[in-house]
């Protein structure tokens, strides 16, 4: 449900760290993006997101050139702990450039494991947003606090949820859905 009457729309984002580089993908994120500032136009926007590689910078990077939106970074874990869960030095200096520019950064209670913290950190996005923001590829898992969980938690929270098509490259990671939707196909996930 969104909030009129703080007139702040809050976008929480989730998605795969392994993406294609595919310009659809960016296009089709752009676009939302500038869609969402057309239709709220006496709101401000506030990003929530936890800047892991791939689908969380990408949204960022896309929101905060349309300079329209404040970062919220919330992290699941210490900074040096979390950046020891990204594959690339081009991932960590990224998450270390937007960290450098967010509004906030809220350092989320520590938890026994990652599946835990990645948990708790999912709960965290859809408790404080308006809507999510899914660049998914569809398929629920198990894995806790992973992009599905997350997913999961919107719909059974009610939030209304841009769903981003986009699969998954991390290997073995085929699904159904790749001969019948493009990357960047928006479905539109409504309570």
């Amino acid at each position: 449900m969104i909030n009129h009457h703080t007139n702040n729309l809050t976008i929480a984002v989730t998605g795969h760290r392994f993406i294609p580089n595919d310009v659809r993908l960016y296009q089709s994120i752009q676009e939302i993006i500038n869609s969402l500032i057309d239709s709220y136009q006496d709101h401000t926007f506030t990003l929530i997101c936890p800047l892991a590689e791939g689908s969380d910078q990408l949204v960022a990077r896309i929101a905060l050139d349309l300079r329209e939106f404040k970062l919220h970074v919330p992290l699941p874990m210490p900074v040096e702990e979390y950046l020891q869960d990204f594959t690339s030095e081009d991932g960590q200096e990224t998450f270390q450039q937007l960290l450098s520019v967010a509004a906030k950064i809220h350092q989320l209670p520590p938890k026994k494991s990652h599946p835990e913290a990645y948990r708790a950190l999912g709960q965290y996005l859809i408790h404080n947003s308006d809507l999510l923001f899914a660049v998914w590829n569809g398929v629920f898992t198990k894995q806790a606090g992973g992009t599905s969980d997350v997913v999961r938690m919107a719909v059974e929270a009610g939030k209304t949820i841009y769903w981003v098509y986009c699969p998954n490259q991390k290997l073995g990671q085929a699904n159904n859905l790749e001969e019948q939707k493009q990357i960047g196909d928006l479905e539109i996930l409504s309570p």
